[in-house]
């Protein structure tokens, strides 16, 4: 991937430039440099990382899992009327941790993907595995983030294209059932059945309740409809990259596609530095589900794309990093069937610590 983030930074920069003469140019550039440097130097560094360091994703993973299902735990406190650092649930959806429910939805949705992985393959004690998948599993549905819930059936997609032929009949019916117990849910039958907060949730996204909100989906048709007109009254040349110009309807409500979010903030040089960086990722995941026995990565890579298509994903970090890890550690797993002694183990770290050693201490 190392030239097409190359070309793909250089188009970002490049968004910024030109469309900072509608906005600010200073600020527009910075975000513009800011994140093509993100895209290009943290891929590199995490690999790095991972090849200098074997145990680097061991670890990383496990601190992450930890801190998530702590998050989703104070969660779990909030919904339940107790303040954690001072912040409780916000009409009824909980931060955990994350400063926004969505954040906490979606960081929840990668937890699961990656404990449903490591049970998968029993790397670690399964009770363990299973009490943080629980907290994160109830987390997840106390957001009331039906992007967050989205992303997680894409996510699980990728699990289900390795199961067998009988576990994929068994899934296609469980999903079916699912499938009309929702419907029959949205009816209004079942829908004492739901936490309340969800329950709301529900109706506000589908325009049945009259409260609405900035995550509707009346309102996110609306935001890409605001984009729409100006990217056919100019393609090339967007709003700019900064806080400035981003606002649709209001100043503070944004363009919740990323894809059209780029071309309206970044014009036709970001929307092109978006597209090369989705495929080179796209293509990432799917040779990384052919040629490994990982699952967790690959479906990082697709959930976290698929909740950029409905959120106010753009240029933030902390969306950024988990795929950016993931195609990293894809990069460098072991092929399937192919296992390691822990001789040759040893004989690799060793191989690597001398590779990193000055040479004047040789």
């Amino acid at each position: 991937m190392q030239g097409v983030l190359i070309a793909a930074a250089a188009m970002i920069v490049l968004g910024g430039l030109s469309s900072g003469q509608n906005s600010n140019l200073t600020e527009s550039t910075t975000v513009a440099v800011t994140f093509a440097l993100l895209v290009t130097v943290a891929p590199a560094a995490i690999l790095f990382q991972t090849r200098r360091h074997p145990s680097f994703v061991r670890i990383t993973v496990t601190l992450t899992l930890v801190v998530q299902t702590a998050s989703a735990a104070a969660g779990i406190a909030q919904l339940g009327g107790i303040a954690i650092f001072g912040v409780i649930a916000r009409e009824g959806r909980v931060n955990g941790l994350a400063y926004h429910p969505n954040v906490l939805g979606i960081m929840s949705t990668l937890a699961i993907l990656v404990l449903l992985d490591l049970l998968r393959r029993k790397a670690a004690r399964p009770f363990l595995l299973v009490c943080a998948l629980g907290i994160n599993v109830v987390a997840l549905l106390a957001t009331a983030s039906l992007s967050s819930l989205i992303t997680l059936l894409v996510g699980l997609l990728f699990f289900f294209v390795r199961l067998s032929t009988t576990a994929k009949m068994l899934s296609f019916l469980i999903a079916a059932v699912s499938l009309l117990v929702s419907l029959w849910v949205a009816n209004g039958d079942l829908s004492v059945l739901l936490p309340e907060a969800f329950a709301s949730r529900v109706q506000q996204v589908t325009g049945a309740s009259a409260e609405g909100g900035v995550a509707s989906l009346l309102v996110r048709f609306q935001t890409y409809e605001w984009a729409w007109n100006y990217i056919t009254a100019d393609p090339w040349v967007g709003v700019g990259m900064d806080a400035l110009n981003q606002g649709t309807l209001t100043p503070s409500l944004v363009v919740h596609n990323y894809i059209l979010r780029g071309w309206y903030q970044g014009g036709i040089f970001l929307l092109m530095g978006f597209i090369l960086i989705t495929i080179s990722l796209l293509v990432v995941a799917m040779n990384g589900m052919r040629k490994t026995n990982l699952i967790a990565p690959s479906a990082v890579i697709g959930a976290v794309l698929a909740f950029g298509m409905t959120s106010a994903f753009y240029t933030q970090s902390h969306y950024w990093i988990p795929i950016l890890v993931a195609a990293a550690v894809l990069n460098d797993a072991s092929p399937v069937g192919q296992k390691t002694t822990a001789k040759e183990r040893h004989v690799a770290r060793m191989a690597r610590r001398w590779a990193n050693r000055p040479l004047s201490s040789l």
